[in-house]
């Protein structure tokens, strides 16, 4: 089955892409797709417009707002900034110094009461930018001066999570919960959760719901503990008179093991006196303990999968939610490990109520240690407090964390076998048919669409690869029909259809998946999935038939003589290519099958000889597939064509070279790479392929005993083609003498090699190693024929060493090991001449400029160093101004 994979048409505002899900046909339906305009715009957050279907997202440096159809409309620059986290937003100065910074999206929501677009990043203390709904290009910072001077604050540099829900007394609350920063300065810090308000007179202004001495609508980690006490907020949502968040948090400030909880305050509370947190976690079916929450969203369920739940009704809204497994017992890391749980928001209310009355009942300890001063001491009271499920806090006890004892959970309603080697990273709900379907993101990049009920079997209806690599962002939003899913990976968003047969996009699944509610078959004319009313030819629809579809084949070229072996890949070519039921073409040629190599997901077949021509590959399949369970009827086409060709071999270099082997000889021709490549025999000898291509293949000569001559031979399946020069192997070339055995480091020294059959070397080069320290280094460099003497001398030139050397108080002589190899003979010459002396470079002193001379007659004296090691007269040139001055003696120094 071909592997996974897309095709995409890109332009700045809307990108259609072809997503292949894994087994899926070519046969794709375009899903539209969004992608950020820069390669650093990585996408964050994604909100929904209910009221106009519009799109927003939140990317680095940049938002966008993008039609239901994910057109681009509008653009707004977030960053980057010139920031620092030790100062205020937009201060002129700040002794800190401020760096150019990039604005992460932290908080996109949509106000639907004022019209605007919430904005708030990572940069500039955790601010936020208002933009009208309908054009996001216009915006403008909260920026107000505030008794606090907090509230401005939103989002932190580390998890942030927002939503607007009722507030106290009917206001328009927007909830926050923030991770602690440790960039930030105190006068800077967020508080961990808190209600505020966003309102517009003159100005748009952001401030908490209560904040005085004794009260405030939030509450904060105490400093003692905010480093080592971290809690990472996940997901919120409000419901019943009461806003939640999730969170990823350590069971205790004294503990390094982590869990899950759910925190819990009152919309009607404006102190934070109803403020809980309760412990929330999901077990497979093996008992395992599945702590770290990844995504959540709020839901009601379909009839059927309330069969299964007592507490669970179509009416009462269910919390679902995905968890992982941790790398460790002592770590918020999550493994590719996860599972599924479904808490109805009537056993979370009951939960909280037990808690809270257990509380106030006398029992156990308020907990939430990391609120206080260490020391800080609260007990439970008995109290005639009456607690029922809506409870909003009192100011005797609270906040108040519910024990271990109390937690919440669930048992998984996938199997342990799932996603058990995956880690879930999004989650969306809706139901079809009275069927409860979820949508899973994963970090692989894939979306599986799969039913919830009791009764299935937790398989995927489908999966498709939308993020190719990239995990699935979180944020998955349906339009407001719950229709349509966007989903985003890394730099792009896609609308999936929900309750289509359009997702399905390769006939086999089709005709077979068991989606509720949906009566998808297969729409031939059109080569795509839809119900029967949407094929435009009825007639072409079918839920029990499917035709052959080709992805790819290769080689994609032969010889004109046939017998090249062509793979078909595909979907639907049938249980076993057989005669009877499979006819493969090639521009008109059948194609013989290869019964044996031949699956449903592949054909072999051996081409017949043709003329030269391009031809599409076909191949008609009618059979009742008993693996399959459909019948496969139809032709399948391929979309590149097939090549014969007829390949010619024009030259070869060199002709000659060594018994030995080891010559790299070069074939020039014509088609030399087509086919899956020929085989090359050098005067019967095997000639070992290095590279390849239309008009050029270069390849390694075997060795061989003998001193023979014979032809350059190229084999292409039934196609045999010759050179027109035969290849002479030689005797082996030998060294007699390499003069001079010295250089300089800097190299550059003539060295002439000496010996016979030195023409039958193709590539000859030149070898030295020494050792420095403790390792072995060595060098290479190229020799030269000898124009006059090709058969007995070669030019080769000493290597530089200077970079390999180590340091030294003096300078002195190296004697390293000299090799030469011939092609194929590694020559090493004897010892006399294996063994090569490199010297310090000539170094000259310093010329006294003080002095004058007369214009000619007079001899001068040029002092310096290591002068006549290796260097003679005639490697040296003395200019005096222009004109040159003959040297007369060399030895330790230059006269």
């Amino acid at each position: 089955m071909a592997p996974p994979g897309f095709m995409c048409f890109l332009n700045f505002s809307v990108t259609l892409c072809l997503l292949f899900a894994a087994g899926n046909s070519q046969n794709s339906k375009e899903f539209p797709n969004f992608q950020s305009g820069e390669l650093g715009h990585r996408l964050q957050h994604l909100t929904v417009d209910n009221n106009s279907g519009r799109v927003y997202l939140g990317a680095t440096n940049v938002l966008y707002q993008l039609s239901a159809d994910l057109e681009l409309q509008k653009s707004y620059k977030t960053g980057p900034v010139w920031d620092s986290s030790k100062c205020q937003p937009f201060a002129q100065h700040c002794r800190e110094g401020k760096v150019l910074s990039d604005n992460e999206n932290k908080i996109l929501l949509v106000d639907q009461s004022l019209g605007v677009l919430l904005a708030c990043g990572s940069v500039l203390q955790g601010t936020c930018s208002v933009h009208p709904l309908g054009d996001i290009a216009t915006g403008q910072y909260v920026l107000n001066d505030d008794d606090d001077g907090k509230a401005k604050y939103v989002a932190s540099g580390e998890s942030a999570v927002a939503f607007f829900a009722p507030g106290h007394d009917g206001t328009h609350g927007l909830y926050v919960a923030a991770e602690y920063d440790p960039t930030k300065p105190p006068e800077f810090s967020i508080p961990a959760v808190s209600t505020r308000t966003l309102s517009h007179t003159s100005e748009y202004k952001i401030d908490f719901g209560l904040s005085t001495q004794h009260q405030r609508s939030y509450v904060s980690v105490n400093g003692d503990y905010a480093s080592d006490y971290r809690i990472k907020y996940v997901d919120g949502f409000s419901h019943g008179g009461f806003s939640y968040f999730l969170t990823v948090q350590k069971t205790s400030v004294d503990s390094q093991s982590y869990h899950s909880r759910l925190v819990r305050v009152c919309q009607n509370d404006r102190a934070y006196f109803s403020y809980t947190e309760l412990p929330i976690t999901c077990y497979g079916h093996d008992e395992k303990n599945y702590g770290i929450i990844q995504a959540a969203t709020l839901h009601k369920p379909g009839l059927n999968l309330t069969h299964a739940h007592p507490h669970m009704t179509t009416t009462d809204e269910v919390l679902f939610a995905v968890f992982a497994e941790s790398e460790s017992e002592d770590s918020a890391v999550p493994k590719n490990s996860s599972v599924l749980c479904t808490f109805p928001m009537s056993d979370v209310r009951a939960h909280f109520q037990d808690g809270i009355q257990e509380c106030y009942g006398g029992q156990g300890q308020p907990g939430l240690e990391f609120l206080y001063q260490p020391g800080h001491s609260r007990v439970c009271q008995q109290t005639t407090t009456e607690i029922d499920e809506d409870f909003c806090g009192s100011g005797v006890i609270g906040p108040i964390e519910i024990s271990d004892e109390g937690e919440l959970y669930d048992y998984s309603v996938l199997d342990e076998h799932s996603f058990s080697d995956k880690l879930v990273t999004s989650l969306a709900v809706t139901v079809q048919q009275g069927h409860t379907v979820a949508m899973l993101g994963t970090a692989d990049g894939f979306i599986h669409k799969m039913m919830l009920d009791i009764e299935t079997d937790n398989s995927p209806l489908i999966s498709l690869d939308i993020g190719h690599g990239r995990p699935i962002n979180r944020d998955m939003e349906m339009d407001p029909s719950e229709e349509h899913l966007y989903v985003m990976a890394g730099q792009q968003v896609t609308k999936l259809p929900l309750k289509s047969c359009s997702l399905y996009q390769d006939c086999g699944t089709c005709i077979t998946v068991e989606d509720p509610g949906l009566e998808c078959g297969w729409c031939k004319g059109q080569g795509a999935c839809s119900t029967r009313q949407d094929c435009m030819r009825d007639i072409q629809w079918s839920r029990d038939t499917c035709p052959p579809v080709i992805y790819e084949f290769s080689p994609t070229s032969g010889p004109v003589d046939g017998g090249t072996n062509i793979t078909i890949l595909g979907d639907n070519l049938g249980d076993m290519a057989m005669a009877d039921t499979h006819i493969v073409r090639i521009w008109g040629q059948e194609c013989m099958l290869l019964e044996h190599a031949s699956d449903f997901n592949k054909i072999v077949c051996t081409t017949a000889p043709s003329e030269e021509a391009q031809g599409f590959v076909t191949v008609e399949v009618h059979e009742e597939s008993a693996v399959l369970g459909y019948t496969i009827s139809g032709t399948g086409y391929s979309r590149l064509p097939y090549s014969y060709v007829d390949p010619v071999v024009t030259s070869i270099s060199p002709t000659l070279g060594p018994k030995a082997g080891g010559t790299v000889l070069t074939i020039k021709g014509q088609h030399l790479d087509t086919s899956s490549g020929p085989q090359v025999s050098v005067a019967g000898q095997v000639c070992n392929i290095q590279s390849i291509s239309g008009d050029t293949l270069v390849c390694v000569t075997a060795s061989t005993s003998e001193l023979t001559s014979g032809p350059v031979m190229l084999t292409w399946d039934r196609a045999t083609r010759y050179a027109a020069d035969l290849y002479t192997y030689t005797e082996n070339p030998t060294v007699t003498d390499i003069n001079p055995k010295r250089s300089s480091y800097s190299g550059g020294t003539e060295l002439n090699v000496t010996g016979v059959n030195l023409h039958s070397v193709a590539q000859p080069m030149m070898n030295i190693s020494f050792l420095q320290g403790n390792e072995v280094v060595s060098f290479s460099k190229a020799c030269i024929h000898s124009e006059s003497s090709r058969s007995t001398q070669m030019i080769c030139q000493s290597p530089n060493i200077t970079g390999r050397l180590l340091p030294l108080s003096a300078p002195q002589p190296i004697t390293v090991q000299l090799s030469l190899v011939l092609d194929g003979v590694v020559d090493e010459p004897s010892p006399d001449l294996r063994h090569f002396t490199y010297y310090p470079d000539p170094e000259f002193f310093s010329f006294d400029l003080s002095k004058r001379y007369p214009k000619s007659g007079r001899t001068l004296m040029l002092k310096g160093d290591h002068l006549d090691s290796v260097h003679g007269i005639k490697d040296f040139t003395v200019l005096v101004g222009q004109h040159n001055c003959r040297i007369t003696l060399l030895n330790s120094q230059v006269d």
